[in-house]
């Protein structure tokens, strides 16, 4: 019904049917918000104070009573001019919500936005030209300010929210329509005589009205407006075509300087003004930059820890941190058929705690993964500097050295058989085990690495068959 109304207002030139449409838009808002409940009441109240501001200045205009609420200059209108902008600007504010984390880039988006707005503004609608004096109504100074806040706060609302619901774009639809109705009577007030016929009937205001309720009425209203979960680094398209956009600003105030166009300054010190804006808002896009570039850099630095952190749990063993079988095969077949330095050998020893399934089924497996964690500690605390100790799983353990003879890797495996052998301090109490070991070196003569493990394997099997506890090299005869 409102946008009949608008339509015949537009066909007709009747003042009264945009009050009209106006007034009907501004009652249904108000029923909608205490019938339906809309999310974020407190912002669609504000959308309809502003709603009701624009419902005072048509009925004002059909009513022939323009002193009191429409005209430009008179007290009662300047203040209603300054509440529809407080309310509207207050409602793009709250209507989008708060991030999860409240990030200074979206502050920093609005103001580089209105920045740019009112120099755009300054310089091509009212001509480089509007001075406070005591005969210059009041909002005709403000007026463009509050047009500019309106467009950043507007743009904050389309980069923070993360799914644009219908509610939303009629929102955003509605508040360009106010800003088309500014820019209208902006250039009213200037002397622009092709957009005082613009504002004969005040179309835009009425459809303003209009759409605000469309977004109400819209069953997406409901739902509060989800905002984006990004942090200060996040630059989307349209973010970075508006600030691509507005860098050029600088070089468009010389361009408007020299070409025909409502600015024409008449020395540097005309340029005074749009020199600064320019110059904020490029120290203002740095400083976004900068903000990119740390977040970015910290996101990269996140992302290498974790890549570092997925290489270190597929390479370790997640309860004992000793390297698993996957890293000692990598290593085996690294050093199999590469001799030491010296010519020395590589031995790898192989540990198995003898009886550890009692352990298991007298204490539970807490106590037990207590006791695998304790000797993953000793090996690695009693290993030689170049060793790798691992946990090849379950109870089975294995240190894999470089550089060594025969004797050294005996005398090595018989002091960690000694060392485990000494009691261990658990919940259940001090627990005392054994381990049998076998020993196997890598040959002179190339050999796989899955043989050089069989090999020690075969070496363990020998030890536990001849009474546990005990170290036995590989022999080259399988068992």
């Amino acid at each position: 019904m409102g946008g009949v109304l608008v339509g015949g207002a537009a066909a007709t030139g009747s003042a009264w049917l945009t009050a009209a449409a106006a007034t009907l838009a501004f009652v249904t808002g108000v029923v909608a918000v205490l019938v339906r409940r809309p999310a974020r009441p407190w912002a669609w109240w504000l959308f309809l104070v502003s709603v009701a501001m624009v419902v005072l200045a048509r009925v004002a205009e059909a009513a022939a009573i323009e002193a009191l609420f429409a005209a430009a200059g008179s007290p009662l209108g300047d203040v209603r001019a300054l509440i529809t902008y407080a309310a509207l600007s207050a409602g793009l504010l709250l209507v989008a919500g708060r991030s999860a984390k409240p990030v200074l880039a979206e502050t920093l988006d609005a103001v580089i936005v209105a920045l740019g707005a009112f120099l755009l503004i300054w310089l091509f609608l009212l001509g480089g030209e509007l001075v406070l004096t005591a005969s210059t109504p009041v909002i005709a100074f403000v007026r463009p300010i509050a047009a500019a806040v309106v467009t950043g706060l507007l743009a904050r609302l389309l980069f923070v929210v993360d799914r644009r619901t219908p509610s939303v774009w009629l929102l955003v639809a509605a508040t360009v329509t106010f800003l088309a109705g500014a820019v209208v009577t902006i250039g009213h007030q200037v002397g622009y005589p092709h957009l005082t016929r613009l504002d004969d009937t005040g179309l835009w205001a009425a459809s303003y009205t209009v759409l605000v309720v469309a977004a109400l009425l819209h069953p997406s209203s409901a739902s509060s407006v989800s905002t984006h979960q990004r942090g200060e680094s996040e630059l989307t398209v349209p973010r970075g075509v508006v600030f691509a956009a507005l860098t050029l600003l600088g070089p468009f105030i010389w361009v408007a300087a020299v070409v025909p166009s409502p600015f024409q300054p008449e020395s540097m010190w005309d340029l005074g003004l749009p020199i600064i804006i320019a110059a904020l808002i490029s120290l203002l896009l740095v400083w976004r930059l900068a903000m990119i570039t740390q977040v970015a850099g910290d996101r990269a630095d996140r992302l290498d820890a974790a890549r570092k952190e997925l290489a270190y749990r597929a390479t370790h063993d997640p309860l004992t941190g000793l390297a698993n079988r996957a890293e000692l095969i990598t290593q085996l077949e690294t050093l199999v058929g590469r001799p030491g330095p010296n010519g020395g050998r590589h031995a790898l020893l192989l540990l198995d705690i003898d009886g550890f399934k009692r352990i298991n089924d007298s204490y539970g497996h807490p106590v037990g993964d207590e006791l695998l964690v304790e000797v993953g500690r000793r090996l690695l605390a009693d290993s030689p500097p170049g060793s790798t100790p691992v946990r090849l799983g379950g109870d089975e353990f294995a240190v894999l050295l470089t550089s060594v003879n025969e004797s050294m890797a005996a005398q090595h495996a018989e002091r960690i058989r000694e060392v485990l052998n000494r009691p261990f301090t658990t919940s259940a109490g001090e627990l005392a085990i054994s381990v049998s070991v076998g020993v196997s070196l890598t040959p002179r003569i190339e050999k796989s690495s899955s043989e050089v493990l069989r090999d020690a394997d075969a070496a363990l099997y020998t030890a536990k068959a001849g009474g546990k506890n005990r170290v036995q090299i590989y022999d080259g005869h399988a068992p």
